[in-house]
């Protein structure tokens, strides 16, 4: 399953360099529960928990995921964002896929991503921008940002 692939590999981050403890870490998956990691049954996900136990914050989790997936990270928290910017999306698939497009300069679009490492996320802009003729940049961000966008 993706969520589990994409919950195994913060995990092993997380406890390879040292950014959480076993023990926490055993902590938080009892709070998600079983499967799909990403999301618990209680509809609380891995970055939520991690978040609400401070833990990380929501820009140094943004950043761990951009670690993992060796993109760059960045705040939206202070950007103003164009609406027409982000209408390059449609809501339902910034929704489905938890991304948003924040800035375009010529035909280079600037992607944020909760989830870096959803490829179907990934397969959604490249179909975008090869109708449009763009060229994404990606980023990550934290679930945070993306529903204050």
């Amino acid at each position: 399953m993706i969520e589990d692939s994409y919950f195994q590999k913060i995990k092993n981050f997380l406890l390879a360099k040292n950014l959480i403890t076993p023990v926490k870490m055993k902590e938080v998956e009892a709070e998600i529960g079983p499967a799909p990691r990403m999301l618990g049954p209680a509809g609380i996900g891995l970055e939520e928990v991690l978040i609400s136990r401070k833990i990380f914050s929501p820009e140094r989790f943004a950043q761990i995921k951009g670690e993992i997936f060796n993109i760059e990270s960045i705040n939206l928290a202070d950007q103003a964002i164009e609406p027409s910017i982000l209408n390059i999306l449609t809501p339902k698939v910034a929704q489905n896929y938890q991304m948003a497009v924040f800035d375009k300069r010529g035909n280079e679009i600037k992607v944020g991503l909760v989830n870096p490492g959803n490829f179907q996320a990934h397969e959604a802009i490249e179909f975008l921008v090869q109708q449009q003729g763009l060229t994404p940049k990606y980023y990550a961000i934290s679930l945070e940002d993306f529903r204050n966008i």
